[in-house]
């Protein structure tokens, strides 16, 4: 359970990070 929150939380963070690139 806790591992597959953590990796919810990875994916979910590198397509914020991708999203927040792409809009600069």
């Amino acid at each position: 359970m806790f591992e597959t929150l953590l990796t919810i939380y990875e994916v979910t963070n590198k397509m914020f990070k991708i999203v927040f690139v792409g809009r600069q």
